[in-house]
Formats: structure tokens, sequence, C-alpha cells
């Protein structure tokens, strides 16, 4: 079975590479994993592909910046970012970034005190 489209995805972990294999085959496209951002450009350059995906949490901000200007300099392909969900258990220590619902009045004032 051909399949309908080529993803490419840039990640320094193959483990991820392989989780996505099967789930991208099962809805009928071709995976195709790179380790970086500058041998994801040679591809880009010689191949087609109608996306590509980019592990954030693992490549370097310059190769993302260099990535989406090609993607804005090219086009033809949807640029998708994976960005690993933090953990939500108070045993792990961070900094309060997003919240996916409105907080209530006073709320801050309240934790501040």
């Amino acid at each position: 079975m051909n399949p309908i489209g080529r993803v490419l995805i840039v990640c320094a972990d193959p483990a991820l590479a392989t989780e996505m294999t099967a789930s991208m085959v099962g809805r009928g496209y071709e995976l195709v994993p790179v380790a970086g951002a500058r041998e994801a450009a040679v591809k880009l350059s010689t191949e087609a592909f109608v996306a590509v995906v980019l592990d954030l949490a693992r490549t370097p901000a310059a190769d993302r910046d260099a990535l989406t200007a090609l993607h804005k300099e090219r086009g033809g392909f949807a640029l998708l970012g994976l960005e690993a969900a933090g953990s939500l258990s108070p045993a792990t220590a961070a900094p309060l970034r997003r919240v996916p619902w409105t907080l209530p009045m006073g709320f801050l004032d309240r934790v501040r005190a």
C-alpha cells in the first residue's frame, strides 16, 4: 500500500520515532526519522514531505529557528512541535507556566499571603 504522505520527524531520541511509527503507518503515512536540523534541511531540499514533526525538548533553539525559517521560506509542509508536558505532581518542583482553566478572583493574593 502506498503511503498518503511522508512525515519527517526531527528527534535525537530513536524511541520517540519508534513510538510514532506504528501510529503514522496506521494512518497511512510514512515516517522518516532524522537526528537533527541539518539532516532535516537536506532531506527537505531533496524530498517531499507533508509535515515535519520537531521534538522541541531536544532540539536547540538555533535549530528550531532555522527550521522555522525554512518553513516560512519554502512552505509546502506543516511544521509541528512536540513539547513534553510538565509534571503536575506536587512532589516535582516547577514554576507555574500555563493553567488550562481560569483562576478564581483573588487566587494569587491568597497564595502570596
